[in-house]
């Protein structure tokens, strides 16, 4: 179709011509999603893993995400921005040691290559005794790997291959909040491309960075 003519479908171009899947949203991206109970998520006993998507002034994000052969299910344990905590450098490794973290794998954005070295532990001299004594895991670190990141489109279309269920829970509706409104994005014309939107992604992404690793 010609997108200039008053007869142009763009959400049957979209879909129909392109592929690009729908739910409801013109060009949505992901469809099908699901919402579990938090009951029903803790009682499943499947291998776990945790994604984390860096944020100063956006939305810094931590999932928890629980895998069985092709079926994930998600629950949000983190989503605000850095900049509204009150200390900086090890902000984000308190959170952690409050949350319970020890050896976890977490899966992080490779954006930060500091932060995430960072994670994986200070020594004796860096921290103060009350420091040591309050966050005990400060010294042992954390189990923080860095994704090998493929295109964004690639990461896309592997979570598509999955059925994903997120937890019904104010925290992680917002991660909802964001499936529904993630959409292919277009051109100054309108016309539809190849990339995702890059905003409102915070907790896909940290998601997008797990099921990438681990899911094969």
């Amino acid at each position: 179709g010609d997108p200039s003519s008053e007869m142009f479908d763009k959400h049957y171009y979209l879909t129909q011509i392109l592929g690009y899947s729908s739910s409801g949203l013109k060009g949505a991206i992901y469809k099908g999603w699901k919402k579990i109970s938090l009951e029903a998520y803790n009682a499943l006993n499947v291998s776990t893993y945790y994604g984390i998507d860096w944020g100063t002034n956006d939305p810094f994000c931590l999932v928890e995400v629980k895998i069985t052969n092709r079926k994930v299910f998600v629950k949000c344990l983190v989503y605000e921005p850095l900049i509204v905590w009150s200390d900086t450098d090890d902000c984000v490794a308190k959170r952690l040691c409050r949350l319970g973290f020890t050896n976890e794998k977490i899966i992080c954005d490779s954006a930060e290559p500091n932060s995430i070295m960072r994670l994986r532990g200070w020594s004796e001299d860096e921290l103060p005794i009350e420091i040591k004594m309050q966050y005990p895991q400060l010294l042992e670190g954390f189990s923080t790997i860095a994704v090998k990141k493929p295109k964004i489109v690639e990461r896309v279309k592997q979570l598509q291959g999955l059925e994903v269920h997120l937890v019904d829970d104010p925290l992680t509706n917002k991660i909802w909040d964001e499936y529904v409104g993630y959409c292919w994005d277009t051109d100054k014309n309108g016309n539809p491309t190849d990339q995702p939107i890059d905003k409102n992604n915070h907790g896909l992404d940290s998601l997008n960075y797990v099921t990438y690793t681990v899911v094969r």
